[in-house]
This record gives structure tokens, C-alpha cells and sequence, in this order.
């Protein structure tokens, strides 16, 4: 589901959808150390100089909204909850000092 979302906010001036494979090599070890990611899978969203990351309730209610209740498994969750997700959280600028009138208003 990553892959055809990815491809989707390829153009995307306000957001970025990737995969990382923190054990691929020492660059994406790195860059996963600099984000903090800790667990798999994880997902980020947010201002890319402040990510927040999805906590595990969030998590759960993806997979159970999907039927997966028992699998952590990112490639589980369908193009559906992951392109809901990414429409809600990554379809505007963050609200941050470089986007304030744009992204900041209630």
C-alpha cells in the first residue's frame, strides 16, 4: 500500500510518502536514528523538522479499522486507511512559523 500511495504524493508541494528500511544500510540507520524511530513500523507526519509519530492506539485502530487485528505489519493496512491518513495529515503546509497565515488558522 506504501508504494501506490508514494507514487500518488510524489508531486505534493505540502507532504511526502516513503518507506525506510532502517537496516538497509548506515544512511537510512541514520535517518532513522535522527527521527527517533525506535519500532516498526512507524509512522511520521507533521513538520518534517518535528515529525509526530502515530502512537500505538492510533496504530490499532488503522489495523482493526482494516481486519488486522493481530498484525503490526505496515504492508497490512490498506491503500484506503493509509491514503485517509495521509489526505488528513498531509494535504495542507504544517502549522509553522515559515507557514503561519497559510496552515495555522482554526
Amino acid at each position: 500500500a506504501i508504494l501506490p500511495l508514494a507514487r500518488d504524493w510524489q508531486d505534493s508541494p505540502t507532504g511526502v510518502v516513503a518507506q525506510v528500511n532502517c537496516e538497509a544500510d548506515e544512511s537510512s540507520a541514520v535517518l532513522c536514528d535522527d527521527y527517533g524511530v525506535e519500532t516498526f513500523p512507524t509512522i511520521l507526519y507533521g513538520d518534517a523538522l518535528s515529525p509526530e509519530v502515530y502512537d500505538e492506539v492510533v496504530w490499532n485502530e488503522l489495523n482493526n479499522d482494516n481486519g488486522n487485528n493481530d498484525n503490526n505489519d505496515i504492508d497490512y493496512l490498506s491503500y484506503q486507511a493509509l491514503s485517509t491518513l495521509a489526505q488528513q495529515h498531509l494535504s495542507k503546509p504544517p502549522c509553522n512559523v515559515a507557514n503561519l497565515q497559510e496552515s495555522c488558522s482554526p
